[in-house]
């Protein structure tokens, strides 16, 4: 079983931790911060709309991710930067969840982070399981390809 594999999956199952459990309170927190300036109502509808707005973003964006790794970077560094720019947006979300500080411009910042959030998750998600795919030498590791792949859609 190549070596790099379990780096794949585990990285893998840390990014869908990560963004299953943002994605899991991110209405609730956009009602919250919505509600600071409209009625409870209007804040619901409108947390709605932007919560269906990242999530088309975020299975939308593979398109871009896709063809950059594959006319630009090449998986591994098209995974690597984007990357990058997803833990920066979870950073920037974070940074704008800031509440202690008055006047704190914490929406325009928390859709900063939104956004890069889903640039980033979705720019990685056509390169990941092809790369560990590229690990494998087939036909000889065939089987445990086959696992790999269960394995990888299981985390």
């Amino acid at each position: 079983y190549p070596w790099q594999i379990f780096f794949i999956i585990i990285t893998e199952a840390c990014e869908r931790f990560s963004f299953y459990g943002m994605n899991a309170v991110l209405t609730l927190y956009l009602v919250e911060q919505f509600k600071k300036t409209m009625p409870t109502e209007e804040a619901e509808d409108l947390s709605t709309v932007f919560f269906h707005l990242f999530k088309f973003l975020s299975f939308f964006t593979p398109l871009f991710g896709a063809a950059l790794s594959d006319s630009v970077f090449g998986k591994f560094r098209t995974i690597f930067y984007l990357s990058l720019v997803y833990a920066l947006g979870q950073i920037v979300l974070s940074v704008g969840a800031i509440t202690i500080v008055e006047n704190y411009p914490s929406l325009p910042i928390s859709f900063a982070g939104i956004f890069l959030i889903a640039v980033g998750t979705g720019g990685i998600k056509p390169c990941v399981v092809s790369l560990g795919a590229d690990q494998f030498k087939v036909p000889e590791q065939k089987t445990e390809m086959a696992s790999y792949f269960a394995m990888f859609y299981a985390s």
